[in-house]
């Protein structure tokens, strides 16, 4: 029979990590020599093919041959790195390879773990698309293992989620309300959870927010933005793009230091000459604020929608939280009462460990993925509909929201269409996805994005006007969608998922 060990893999936007759950505690699986975690970069040069510490480092001489936050750009479907093309999904899968190489040297060589097979939950943003979760999912299922190791994907999961997974497990705490606060490298998340002392599942996904393009890379463009000003008023030119990599190195560096120094002084080596900077950590806040701000506009919408419940403690995760001005920031803010407990847990770690107190709950059965016991209700992150001619409407394109934002995961839900004239061969059926998160059911289509769709094609020479189709949307735990529909007049079923052909925004 076959030994697994299940894995969790917190796949960042500028650093990875991964853990297991080793008896009563989780483990890191990442080289001691990763300080941080593993560098989500990838580099190629033509002949070297990198990722990690070696590409982070290459990269630094040769950024030309990086790409860096694929997390963040997964609408970009291709990238040319020394002449080659690379899809998306293979830069991904080449990142997790990585991470889980690493994971499997730890697990042998570290933890003495003796194995055939790796079962693996990965972390993703809150806002993240279907497309994109499934992007994920099917890049980290085409990694391929040595030693005839199988490595099966059994579940993806938010990643403020997996953080809060990981705070209930080390605090044992029953009948308490979390708000988790998750600023990354290159997101910013913010979950509402609940642990429950009774009743069959822990833990409950209350509310959550999201903001794929907000994160440390933003206040290193803010830093890097200042520092080449400085440069175009000493020089009397534009930093070069070359410069601007060096710039925002620099930018991340001084991010880091003013976490503990209060200013900092700096000469910065160019081709000979230097540029003197000095940049205070009240200047550094002044400039990154409305950043800041964005996030806290997200706790005040979450915080507004959920105003009856009251809230026990708030924890700061992800490795942007070590900046001294988002804890002051939610301590001064007026967003909770005076004395609340906000503290930061393990920044670095949390999301990785929660999802692997997750992977443990799960096992993949040669089939399916099946529960060993639930550990917590998920809710949907988007809010999901199909596209329909109204004729009360001027006979206009419509979305019809099926699916709202917030339910409970799995979900499934049904509509009835008909056809709109005589001997109507094809019917298709649009699904979209909608930030919408209101009462209303009938929106215009502009409010959401397409992500599939599914057509049904009639065989047969006469078809009445008004027959009618069933649409059936559904989505699972792990938030991936199918669609299906059903002709009456014909039998003919039509069905469809999400998948990385679809478009990604």
């Amino acid at each position: 029979m076959a030994k697994t060990v299940r894995i969790g893999i917190d796949f960042g936007t500028t650093y990875s990590f991964a853990g297991f759950e080793h008896g009563d505690f989780v483990m890191p699986l990442i080289p001691s020599k990763e300080t941080y975690g593993i560098p989500s970069v990838f580099f190629y040069d033509g002949k070297n093919k990198l990722v990690g510490r070696m590409a982070e480092s290459r990269a630094i001489k040769n950024p030309q041959y990086a790409v860096r936050s694929i997390k963040r750009n997964l609408s970009k479907q291709t990238f040319t790195v020394a002449d080659k093309t690379f899809s998306n999904k293979k830069i991904v899968t080449e990142i997790i390879s990585y991470i889980v190489s690493c994971a499997e040297n730890q697990l042998t060589n570290v933890y003495l773990e003796e194995y055939d097979e790796i079962e693996a939950v990965i972390t993703v943003p809150v806002d993240f698309t279907e497309p994109m979760k499934q992007l994920i999912w099917e890049a980290a299922a085409a990694v391929k293992l040595g030693n005839k190791t199988k490595l099966h994907i059994t579940g993806i999961i938010p990643e403020p989620v997996a953080a809060a997974i990981e705070y209930f497990g080390i605090k044992k705490e029953k009948d308490a309300n979390i708000l988790v606060y998750d600023l990354g490298g290159g997101t910013f998340d913010a979950a509402l959870v609940q642990a429950h002392a009774e009743g069959t599942v822990p833990y409950e996904v209350i509310d959550q927010e999201g903001d794929r393009k907000l994160g440390g890379d933003d206040w290193d463009g803010v830093v890097a933005d200042w520092i080449a000003g400085k440069y175009e008023q000493k020089f009397g030119r534009k930093p070069t793009p070359e410069l601007r990599e060096l710039f925002l190195r620099e930018a991340r560096k001084f991010k880091e230091e003013l976490t503990e120094l209060l200013v900092i002084n700096e000469e910065i080596p160019i081709r000979g000459e230097y540029l003197e900077i000095e940049l205070t950590r009240e200047e550094f806040e002044r400039l990154s604020r409305p950043l800041l701000d964005r996030t806290v506009e997200k706790i005040r919408r979450l915080l507004a929608r959920q105003s009856g419940k009251k809230i026990d403690h708030v924890i700061l995760t992800g490795g942007s939280t070590y900046m001294p001005q988002v804890l002051n920031c939610l301590r001064n803010e007026g967003l909770f009462p005076a004395g609340m407990d906000i503290r930061l847990v393990e920044p670095e770690h949390a999301i990785a460990y929660g999802a692997a107190r997750y992977a443990a709950t799960r096992i993949w059965d040669g089939k399916d993925i099946v529960q060993k016991e639930k550990m917590i209700d998920l809710i949907t992150t988007h809010s999901y509909g199909i596209i329909y001619f109204y004729s009360d409407r001027g006979n206009k394109e419509m979305l019809e929201i099926m699916i709202p934002k917030g339910t409970k995961l799995p979900v499934s839900a049904s509509m009835e269409s008909y056809t709109r004239i005589e001997n109507q061969k094809h019917s298709v059926f649009k699904v979209c996805e909608s930030d919408y998160a209101g009462e209303e059911k009938i929106i215009e289509t502009s409010q959401g994005h397409q992500i599939m769709s599914v057509t049904i094609e009639r065989p047969q020479k006469v078809i009445p006007l008004g027959s009618k189709t069933t649409e059936i949307l559904s989505i699972s735990e792990q938030g991936l969608m199918t669609i299906t529909s059903r002709d009456h007049t014909s039998g003919v079923q039509a069905d469809n998922s999400v998948n990385i052909n679809r478009t990604i925004e």
